[in-house]
């Protein structure tokens, strides 16, 4: 499970930054705009948090719904793939983030769920620490890793046509971009396109690894969810033969909770 959560969060994390630098970049958005257009991935990571406690309200439908999240991910991921040139149309990925989108929202809130059920009492507080913790490292990582893809194909690409200064800058902000000269902004919005490509590619890779991984969450007999029927009907027994036996009068006493 918590390797599902690093690698749910090393694409999250990781897609919040590279496609609004994308889009301010490439398209030339302002910062705003660039915002505006990762609303439909967030509305969709909302809208699958809540769904995953809908769909195991009942029933602890936890392990499918994570594999459904993780198929959900690598399928929106792999469809980022398209944003290749730098004159692509950016519409289709609207619903491109819908479903990367559901793909997180779902792994959230079922990792979550799942960390609850499968912890004791005591150590539930661990256990929701250790998944906020996966999730923020892996995003971490990712981001780490694509600053590092990103700087290093602006020095392959652009070392020999920008002067050093302005690649030191590129490196530091590649916003700048807008100030350079005409020639040179084509250039630098062709080796972000690269560079996000490969960003795509490594994502892909990780959400790969996260499919996998939530297949090993599978449980034939999973534990019921706590205030459902099955549950109640797992400890009913238990607490008549204990708790309500207390109670109980014992031989010669009287039971004076009855006056």
């Amino acid at each position: 499970m918590d390797r599902c959560t690093f690698c749910t969060g090393f694409v999250y994390l990781t897609i919040l930054v590279v496609l609004p630098e994308r889009f301010q970049i490439v398209n030339g958005d302002s910062a705003l705009l660039s915002g505006v257009h990762l609303l439909p991935m967030l509305g969709a990571t909302a809208l699958g948090a809540f769904s995953a406690g809908a769909v195991s309200r009942q029933r602890n439908n936890t392990s499918w719904t994570l594999l459904a999240a993780h198929g959900l991910q690598l399928l929106g991921v792999a469809l980022m793939l398209i944003l290749q040139g730098i004159t692509t149309e950016i519409k289709a990925q609207y619903g491109f983030q819908v479903l990367l989108g559901l793909g997180i929202g779902l792994s959230l809130g079922s990792a979550t769920i799942m960390a609850s059920i499968q912890s004791e009492k005591a150590d539930l507080a661990v256990a929701q620490g250790i998944v906020a913790q996966a999730r923020v490292l892996g995003g971490s990582i990712g981001i780490a890793i694509c600053s590092v893809l990103f700087n290093t194909r602006v020095a392959k690409d652009l070392s020999d046509v920008m002067d050093p200064e302005d690649l030191s800058a590129l490196h530091h902000s590649p916003t700048i971009a807008p100030w350079l000269p005409a020639e040179l902004q084509l250039k630098v919005k062709s080796v972000f396109a690269s560079a996000f490509t490969d960003d795509v590619k490594l994502m892909i890779g990780v959400a790969a690894i996260g499919l996998v991984t939530s297949c090993f969450t599978y449980e034939r007999r999973p534990p019921p969810m706590p205030g459902s029927g099955a549950a109640k009907d797992a400890v009913g027994t238990e607490q008549s033969e204990t708790e309500l036996d207390d109670f109980a009068p014992k031989n010669g006493e009287t039971n004076y909770t009855s006056l």
